[in-house]
């Protein structure tokens, strides 16, 4: 079998094991590019030497590089499962070290200037993430309905949770306060992500915000929420971490 074949053959299988949209558009993205180059060929006559050269020939950062060769373990790991491949070529392959940087928080004054310049479509996505800790992706496609201002919980249900792992989420009486004025019974929290997006860069310029860190409202919460309550385990629920 080709490794375009056996690819096609893994996203048929992920589709039937359910896995999440995001995960299965991701692995193919990152296939797509290999069988670019590489898809013709047998998936038996994959060497490591040819994953390291495609891996090397990327120019990507070595995060971006380190998903690529997951994304191609677990094609070869298919074609090994298929008996289209002897062994996976993959699991040797090279191996780039992602250098962790300390996350990146904004001061309560920061967060409060950057509400007070956000619009009225940005606003509750922007006061969620600061004072949830919920993931942008999560947010993006959560619906007014999770949100429950008389029990004070916002639900992540499975479709939408990282991990399809569903969760509820205290709301601070301040969060409250933010989201009220633009309460709606249902409907997307987040018209759309490119939206949302636009509205959040707008809202950082007037906020006079020359840099915007990686997951700043995720971090923020978590930096600031761990600090008040000097407790790990809730923090990490909060979160959506089975682990502290």
């Amino acid at each position: 079998m080709t490794c375009q074949e056996v690819s096609d053959k893994l996203i048929d299988r992920l589709e039937n094991e359910g896995k999440s949209r995001r995960h299965i558009d991701g692995t193919r993205n990152r296939l797509d590019r290999f069988n670019a180059e590489y898809g013709d060929r047998m998936a038996a006559d994959i060497s490591t030497d040819i994953i390291d050269d495609f891996l090397t020939g990327l120019g990507v950062a070595p995060k971006t590089m380190t998903n690529y060769r997951l994304a191609l373990s677990g094609l070869f790991s298919h074609a090994v499962r298929m008996k289209a491949a002897p062994a996976n070529p993959a699991a040797e392959s090279m191996r780039p070290k992602v250098l962790k940087k300390e996350p990146g928080i904004l001061k309560p004054k920061q967060v409060a200037a950057l509400l007070a310049a956000a619009d009225d479509r940005t606003l509750p996505a922007l006061a969620i993430s600061f004072f949830t800790g919920i993931r942008r992706a999560e947010i993006e496609k959560m619906d007014w309905s999770h949100i429950d201002f008389d029990e004070g919980m916002l639900e992540v249900k499975a479709p939408i949770a990282k991990k399809e792992r569903r969760r509820f989420v205290d709301m601070s009486e301040n969060l409250k306060q933010w989201l009220l004025p633009h309460a709606q019974h249902e409907g997307a929290v987040v018209q759309s992500p490119q939206i949302h997006r636009a509205g959040q860069e707008r809202a950082r310029e007037a906020a006079g915000r020359e840099e915007w860190p990686d997951n700043a409202g995720r971090h923020s919460f978590a930096s600031y929420h761990l600090a008040q309550h000097q407790d790990a385990g809730k923090t990490a629920f909060m979160l959506g971490h089975p682990n502290p």
